[in-house]
């Protein structure tokens, strides 16, 4: 028994609707080449001059991006306001997830984090987070915390159960 609700119509219909206008922009050209061999050139030419002007658009949209972010890039926040006099009272996490890294990887992780130019690095806790079903990644970021325990950065090492 089929169902003749409307709506049922409606989403089916709409299902195929994506699909009906690609057929569509793709025959269209080839009908009007049978119609009118001008109105076919000029459809033709104004569907690939259209797409090409939207390609330089959004050429137009990244560089204009780009050169933001290169003045952003240029700016050292270091010495805004907020990081010289509001950063004092802000506490931070770093949560560093573990799961089958080798030692040498974790140890890269933490350093990277241990060599930024921070200001306030007291305010900041590194919770290196291995998972519990890896004891020797378990293991590996124990003695990696111990090593680096007299570090400025708080770190603590809080397995992640299973």
């Amino acid at each position: 028994m089929k169902n003749k609700d409307p709506f049922f119509i409606s989403e089916r219909f709409l299902s195929k609707l994506p699909i009906l206008v690609l057929l569509l922009i793709f025959a269209t050209p080839i009908l009007l080449l049978n119609v009118s061999y001008k109105i076919g050139l000029f459809f033709i030419a104004f569907y690939v001059s259209y797409w090409t002007v939207k390609a330089f658009e959004s050429y137009v949209y990244i560089l204009a991006a780009y050169i933001k972010l290169l003045k952003i890039n240029k700016k050292d926040y270091l010495k805004t306001k907020i990081i010289k006099e509001d950063a004092k009272n802000i506490k931070f996490i770093f949560v560093l997830p573990y799961y089958n890294e080798p030692y040498d990887v974790i140890e890269d992780s933490l350093l990277s984090v241990l060599h930024n130019d921070y200001s306030y690095k007291g305010n900041v806790t590194l919770l290196m987070a291995p998972e519990e079903r890896s004891p020797d990644v378990v293991e590996d970021v124990k003695k990696i915390a111990e090593k680096y325990k007299n570090s400025a950065f708080n770190i603590e090492v809080i397995p992640h159960p299973t």
